[in-house]
């Protein structure tokens, strides 16, 4: 695929933004955690097992987050779930200047499409959430954290001032914004 440099984005209705980031013919390059503007959450984050860049915060190597902070990225990651599963799925069909013919092999490849996933099972899946995963044995089963993030996402459409306690970490709060 070849194209120009650029960036594809998706503004949700929440204002957050999710990039991918490409350089003439090179797709997803290589993650550089120190590229991610503040304020901005890059997807390219997932595909990847050594850092965390949230919205807020630079860089921080997993390895050096505490348990808390690592559930609590986990908690982020469902909570959004359908988001960046609906962006990576677009982004699959669409690519960076991705051909029909190009997305026509994809399909007659038999390999598995993102948009046939569940979002949260694709969440899970991602080499970022299987080395949170593996660096702690004790962080709650898919299950909890995902009936976690849909009560979340039914009372922010309730109220979309709520605050949800996250489901590890009863001594914090989250705002859908924050």
């Amino acid at each position: 695929m070849s194209g120009p440099a650029g960036t594809v984005s998706c503004v949700d209705d929440t204002e957050a933004l999710f990039t991918r980031t490409f350089w003439g013919d090179e797709v997803d390059p290589p993650f550089d955690p120190g590229k991610v503007p503040l304020g901005r959450f890059s997807i390219a984050v997932l595909g990847q097992t050594e850092y965390w860049v949230g919205e807020t915060d630079g860089p921080q190597l997993l390895a050096s987050m505490d348990r808390q902070w690592r559930r609590n990225v986990a908690a982020y990651l469902h909570g959004r779930a359908r988001e960046l599963h609906q962006f990576e799925a677009t982004y699959e069909v669409t690519g960076a200047g991705a051909s029909a013919a190009e997305y026509i092999a994809l399909i007659m490849s038999g390999a598995p499409l993102i948009g046939d996933m569940d979002a949260y099972e694709w969440v899970e899946s991602t080499p970022l959430f299987r080395a949170l995963r593996a660096m702690d044995p004790g962080l709650a089963p898919a299950a909890v954290l995902r009936a976690w993030a849909e009560e979340a996402h039914r009372s922010w459409r309730a109220d979309p001032t709520a605050k949800i306690w996250l489901p590890q970490d009863p001594e914090r709060l989250w705002e859908w914004n924050s």
